[in-house]
C-alpha cells in the first residue's frame, strides 16, 4: 500500500488489495467522507482533500446508489471533463455525477470504498439505495468500488448479528471483492463490546476480509486490552483489522488523534480509519495527516500526499 500508484490501483484484484494492506504492516490510512455533503473546500471534493492529507483509502458514506451524488464534482469551466477524458477515458460530463465512485478513484488515485447498511429497527430508516443488498453491492463494484463496508450509521438500530447475516448473504454473490464489516459505534442498538472477540471471528467466518473494531478510547468500554483480543481473534481467523474513529473524535486535537492511532497500532490494526464528522462531511484535514504521521512517520505521509495521480 505504501508504494501504490494510481496506475497500480486500477489493476488491483480484491486479493491484491488485501495483500497490499497486509504487507504495509499497519501503515494504511482510510478516510471516510459523506458523499453528498457540500465539500469543505467548495469546489474541491472531500475525497481529493482526504488524499491530499495522506489517505490511502477513501470510503464514501451515505452514497445512495439509486441516485449517487458526490459533492464537489461539478466545475463550470469544463476542466474536470477535460481531465477525465485526457487521463482516464471519462465517466460522463462534468456536473452530471453519473459515476461518482469512478470519479473519486480517478481524482485521487486511491481505492474507493462504499458503506452499505443492513436494515435495523432504529429511528432512522436506511434508504433502498444504501441498504446492504447483493444488488447494491454489485452496482457499487460495477461503478468502481474496490471495497464494500458493511456497517451502521447512528440511530439505525443495526446489531452485529444483522451485519453478520448481510456479509454471509453477499459473500457468495460477489466473488473477488474485498468486504469490510463491523461497527464504529453502537448505532442505537445494544451492542456490548465485551463480545467483540467472538463477533469479530463470526464476521470473518461469514466472509469478511476485514473487520471494523472501534479504536480504544472511542466508545465506552473499548479498552486497549479488549481491542487487542478482538484483533487477535480476527488475525487468527485469517482476516484484517480496521480500527475506527467514528464518534466525532475525528474533530479532536491532533495529540488525541496520535494517541488513538498508536493505541490501535499496538493492538494490531492493519488499517486505521478516521471518520467523516470533523467538519463538513470529512475529518479535520490536519487530523488525517496527524494520524498518518503517527503510524508511519513523515516520509511515507509526504510520499502519499505528493504522489501524482498521473503516475
Amino acid at each position: 500500500m505504501l508504494d501504490l500508484h494510481a496506475s497500480h490501483v486500477r489493476r488491483l484484484t480484491g486479493r491484491d488489495l488485501v495483500q497490499s494492506i497486509r504487507l504495509a504492516e499497519g501503515r494504511t490510512v482510510a478516510c471516510e467522507v459523506i458523499a453528498p455533503a457540500q465539500p469543505l473546500l467548495g469546489d474541491i471534493s472531500n475525497p481529493e482533500l482526504a488524499k491530499a492529507m495522506g489517505a490511502d483509502l477513501v470510503i464514501l458514506n451515505l452514497l445512495d446508489l439509486q441516485n449517487p451524488v458526490l459533492g464537489g464534482l461539478s466545475n463550470d469551466d469544463g476542466l474536470e471533463e477535460l481531465f477525465r477524458w485526457s487521463f482516464h477515458q471519462g465517466h460522463g460530463k462534468a456536473g452530471q455525477n453519473r459515476n461518482p465512485i469512478a470519479a473519486a478513484g480517478d481524482l485521487t488515485g486511491c481505492p474507493i470504498g462504499v458503506n452499505l447498511e443492513p436494515k435495523g429497527d432504529g429511528a432512522v430508516k436506511v434508504p433502498p439505495g444504501r441498504t446492504a443488498t447483493a444488488e447494491n453491492a454489485k452496482r457499487a463494484v460495477e461503478m468502481g468500488a474496490s471495497l464494500l463496508v458493511i456497517t451502521a450509521n447512528p440511530y439505525t438500530g443495526v446489531g452485529m448479528e444483522d451485519i453478520v447475516r448481510s456479509v454471509s448473504s453477499m459473500r457468495e454473490e460477489l466473488g473477488d471483492v474485498v468486504i469490510g464489516a463491523g461497527k464504529m459505534h453502537a448505532a442505537g442498538s445494544d451492542s456490548p463490546w465485551r463480545d467483540m472477540p467472538r463477533a469479530a471471528s463470526e464476521l470473518v467466518r461469514a466472509g469478511a476480509d476485514m473487520v471494523l473494531i472501534p479504536c480504544p478510547g472511542t466508545v465506552p468500554g473499548m479498552s486497549e486490552d479488549l481491542f487487542a483480543r478482538a484483533a487477535e481473534a480476527v488475525h487468527q481467523a485469517g482476516g484484517l483489522v480496521m480500527s475506527t474513529i467514528g464518534t466525532s473524535q475525528e474533530g479532536a486535537d491532533r495529540g488525541t488523534i496520535a494517541r488513538l492511532a498508536l493505541m490501535a497500532k499496538m493492538g494490531g490494526a492493519d488499517v486505521q480509519h478516521i471518520g467523516d464528522s470533523g467538519y463538513s462531511g470529512i475529518a479535520v484535514p490536519e487530523n488525517i495527516m496527524a494520524l498518518s504521521v503517527a503510524i508511519r512517520g513523515r516520509r511515507h505521509t509526504l510520499r502519499r500526499m505528493a504522489r501524482s495521480i498521473a503516475r
